[in-house]
């Protein structure tokens, strides 16, 4: 499938869209594995979709941590809560995971496909609206909740999701580090606070969830 096929451009001629790509207002970029795609504090020109891959948001916090802030996957689209503010710098440096694909549209082409595609338009204010939720949320769990109460939010999460108490970690302890915004070394200790506890038991990428 090309980005002709994506269900936002159903409205709009092929012929069209190939002609706003020769022009330079649609890019199909590949990046590779820990490509940095933005920097922190670089503008944002564009409003992308992701046609494949993993992306992830990450800053530094005050302790020096590196924090994520959210990962992006195959379907998500990035920039739309930035592209036309005053401000619209990135506060996070975006990098691929794995290796992605992305379709960049220029800001001056949004406007006139939003006019012209009420499916388009549709979905960019969704892509907005969404940003702007994941951004808050997590940064409103993490700044109101302890390691141990984000840890246990996280397993209760995965345990919902692959029924199970026996969950399997989808990313590595310094992923699960960045992700909750602590050092690894900060991390380990808690988790072997909780498994003296009673609380949990693990093994390499799975816990045993004992707390229920």
């Amino acid at each position: 499938m090309t980005y002709l096929d994506l269900p936002i451009f159903i409205e709009l001629p092929a012929s069209e869209l190939k002609t706003l790509e020769e022009a330079g207002g649609l890019r199909l970029k590949h990046y590779g594995d820990g490509e940095i795609i933005y920097f922190e504090g670089e503008t944002c020109r564009t409003f992308d979709l992701i046609l494949t891959g993993e992306l992830k948001a990450q800053s530094i916090n005050v302790s020096g941590n590196i924090f994520t802030v959210a990962r992006f996957n195959a379907g998500d689209s990035l920039g739309a809560n930035l592209l036309f503010g005053k401000r619209n710098l990135y506060h996070m440096t975006i990098t691929a995971e794995g290796g992605a694909e992305i379709l960049h549209l220029d800001q001056s082409i949004i406007m006139p496909l939003c006019q012209k595609s009420e499916k388009f338009l549709r979905f960019f204010i969704e892509s907005l609206s969404n940003n702007t939720t994941i951004l808050g949320e997590k940064l409103t769990t993490l700044g109101s909740r302890s390691l141990r109460e984000n840890i246990l939010h996280l397993l209760d999460t995965l345990s919902m999701k692959q029924g199970s108490l026996k969950v399997t970690l989808p990313f590595s302890r310094q992923e699960l580090a960045d992700q909750l915004g602590v050092q690894r070394p900060s991390l380990s200790r808690e988790l072997g606070k909780m498994k003296k506890e009673g609380l949990i038991d693990f093994e390499k990428n799975q816990v045993t969830i004992k707390y229920r």
